[in-house]
């Protein structure tokens, strides 16, 4: 094959993100879908989720899948077909507090048709490439590389082997997927969302992490695996993987991945994290759309950092996502990671911003240990680039501006919106939602 060719046949580049990944233009209808026969319950305090089970097993088929049970929350089977229905007789019951069905979706991204989600490149293109250049990230780690801090990927598990993640990755990484510790992004020869091609998702979560390992060189990397290697997975197992992650002290979650459904287990977990001073990083997608918002990334205003992509002039990469409720961007167009086999790879998307968005937040926390999210974010926030004047027709949509780490970690103190400070978008967003 040609170089052109080669090249256009690496640039499959996943929004994927995962539990649903971004539905495209090419896939309009794909919107995210009720996993076959299972239905997500969270229970009120002292119910047993046995009584549920008991109760409504001959007629409805009900057992017990998985359970999250520190948060009253279950995964519960029930006949297929039967999801909507059984969850709309337990809005009656008294033992439940609420209840949904579990959704998943499929696997599309900026550039329907290719086979790979990276352009295979070297060492020296992920060290100089110019998205480090662009935030500043060499110059930054004069001030801090992250040094202590943990930052957990939930995705499609990491290369444990890489020369640039294996020395980061932390114990305690888990797979969620198939219930193990095997936390290898690897081939599985699947083909989950039924569009010809297998192991789509292949490699995304080795790129999310190398881009974590580039920012923040000093920070510690816990692989929590929640996709299969063709994207597929579901919002009760993304939910387990974050909740999974705090208990294990665990202060920056990275989300490549979203769902179109505004679900309560996720507003769940994103309210116990911000509660808890855990900050949640979340791309939001890559179909030139401010909608339908993606979420965990639509509840910045519960203070996820939802992450837009730019490219390296500093505008809106064309496939990017936006809107009122995006929090800052970064670039994500043509950036280089690693990749499987010990090897590196170029990519574009909101999948690949997020990452040097969540080095940061270790690197910030890293200095100011005890400060509360909304601090570091505000510091964020207070040093990104306009991007307004470039961006004229997407003015207000993403978020604060370009993220300049650089800037970010030599500033000094925290400062957090003293009174008359200048009001980020991502400021008004929150005062607009509740």
């Amino acid at each position: 094959m040609t170089s052109a060719h080669n090249r256009t046949f690496g640039w499959k580049l996943l929004a994927l993100i995962a539990l649903c990944v971004w539905p495209g233009a090419a896939a309009a209808d794909d919107d995210d879908t009720v996993v076959p026969g299972q239905v997500v319950v969270r229970l009120t305090p002292g119910a047993s989720i046995d009584t549920i089970v008991a109760r409504y097993g001959v007629e409805w088929g009900t057992t017990l899948l998985d359970s999250i049970a520190s948060r009253r929350t279950y995964l519960v089977g029930v006949f297929e077909g039967d999801e909507e229905e059984f969850v709309d007789i337990l809005e009656h019951e008294s033992l439940v507090e609420r209840a949904e069905p579990n959704y998943t979706g499929k696997d599309t991204n900026p550039d329907p048709g290719t086979q790979s989600i990276f352009v295979a490149r070297h060492l020296a293109e992920y060290i100089g490439q110019p998205s480090m250049v662009i935030i500043g990230a060499d110059g930054a780690h004069a001030y801090s590389t992250g040094e202590g801090v943990v930052v957990a990927v939930i995705d499609s598990g990491i290369d444990p082997e890489h020369p640039q993640l294996a020395p980061r990755i932390v114990p305690g990484g888990w797979n969620f997927v198939a219930e193990n510790s095997d936390i290898r992004d690897r081939r599985e020869g699947v083909d989950s969302n039924g569009d010809g091609v297998l192991d789509g998702a292949f490699g995304h979560g080795t790129l999310v992490a190398g881009l974590v390992a580039r920012v923040a060189p000093g920070a510690g990397l816990l692989p929590l695996k929640v996709m299969d290697s063709d994207g597929l997975s579901n919002t009760f197992t993304m939910v387990e993987a974050i909740y999974y992650a705090m208990d294990q002290g665990v202060t920056v979650i990275n989300l490549s991945m979203g769902t179109t459904q505004d679900v309560f287990v996720i507003e769940d977990a994103v309210r116990e994290a911000a509660a808890r001073g855990v900050v949640i990083v979340a791309s939001v997608g890559n179909e030139d759309t401010s909608s339908p918002v993606r979420f965990p990334a639509g509840h910045s205003a519960l203070g996820v950092v939802a992450v837009a992509a730019t490219d390296n002039a500093d505008l809106k990469a064309e496939f990017s996502n936006y809107g009122p409720f995006v929090s800052i961007s970064a670039p994500g167009d043509g950036v280089t990671s690693t990749v499987p086999d010990g090897g590196y790879g170029e990519v574009r998307g909101t999948s690949f911003s997020a990452p040097m968005v969540s080095a940061a937040f270790a690197m910030l926390r890293a200095v100011h240990p005890d400060a509360p999210p909304h601090q570091l974010h505000a510091r964020l926030d207070r040093s990104a680039v306009n991007l307004d004047p470039l961006n004229g027709n997407y003015a207000g949509e993403l978020g604060s501006g370009r993220m300049s780490l650089l800037s970010a970690l030599a500033d000094g103190g925290l400062g957090g919106g003293a009174a008359g400070s200048r009001r980020t978008p991502n400021e008004v967003w929150r005062q607009r939602r509740p």
